[in-house]
C-alpha cells in the first residue's frame, strides 16, 4: 500500500457519468466508484475535479485585470468599476485563481456577502447570485424586502440571454455583460450603494 501522503496529491477521476441526477465518480487510485466527494470514501484519494484548483491564487485586481481576456469592453474599465466601489465604505474584494469578486462586509460582522463575481478567462459577462443575496440576509437578520427590491432593479442590467426570464437559474449564476457594466457604471454603482444604505441599518 502507497504512503498514506500519496493519498493528499490530487488526482482526476478515471471517470465520471450522471445516474439519477447525481454524478458518479471513479478513483483514479482504487477503482472505487461513488458519489462525488472531495476524498475517495474507500483510499482516501484527494480528486482533481478541475485543473483551476490547483492554479496558484493571483495577488490583486491588477493582476487579473492582466489575465483576464474581457469581451465586449475594456479590462481597465471593469477594473475602473471595482476601483470606484473600493473607494467606497463597507466594499472589498477577493481574487482567486481566475476570477475576482466585489464583497460588502458590515461593520463588527465577520462574514462578506459576494456582490459580484467578475470571470477570468474569456469571459464577455460577470455575475451575481440572489440565493447567496438571501442566505446573506438570513444569517444576519436582514428582511427580504431589501434583497427582493435589489434584485428587481437589477434586472434591467441582465444579459439578453436573461431578459425574457430573469433570474431564471443559469448553472447557479446570473450574468450582466461587461459592455451593460461599463455603458451603465454610474447606475449600477448606485444600485450598490443604495444597497449598503439598507443593510446597515
Amino acid at each position: 500500500m502507497e504512503s498514506n501522503g500519496s493519498i493528499n496529491t490530487p488526482l482526476a477521476p478515471l471517470g465520471q457519468e450522471t445516474k439519477n441526477g447525481e454524478k458518479i465518480i471513479q478513483c483514479a487510485k482504487c477503482k472505487y466508484r461513488f458519489l462525488k466527494a472531495p476524498r475517495c470514501p474507500e483510499c482516501g484519494q484527494l480528486v482533481l475535479y478541475k485543473e483551476k484548483w490547483n492554479k496558484p491564487k493571483l495577488n490583486s485586481y491588477e493582476e487579473w485585470q492582466q489575465t483576464c481576456s474581457i469581451i465586449g469592453a475594456n479590462p481597465k474599465d471593469v477594473v475602473n468599476f471595482l476601483k470606484t466601489m473600493l473607494e467606497k465604505e463597507h466594499f472589498d474584494y477577493h481574487v482567486g485563481s481566475t476570477d475576482m469578486s466585489l464583497d460588502y462586509k458590515i461593520p463588527g460582522r465577520s462574514t462578506k456577502l459576494q456582490l459580484f463575481m467578475f470571470f477570468g478567462g474569456n469571459s464577455r459577462c460577470g455575475a451575481f447570485q440572489p440565493s447567496s443575496y438571501y442566505n446573506y440576509a438570513k444569517n444576519h437578520g436582514i428582511g427580504e424586502t431589501v434583497i427582493n427590491e435589489f434584485l428587481e432593479n437589477m434586472k434591467p442590467y441582465l444579459s439578453a440571454k436573461q431578459k425574457n426570464k430573469p433570474y431564471k437559474r443559469i448553472e447557479g449564476y446570473y450574468f450582466v455583460d461587461y459592455s451593460t457594466l461599463v455603458e451603465k457604471a454610474i447606475e449600477i454603482e448606485g444600485l450598490f450603494e443604495w444597497l449598503d444604505q439598507k443593510l446597515i441599518r
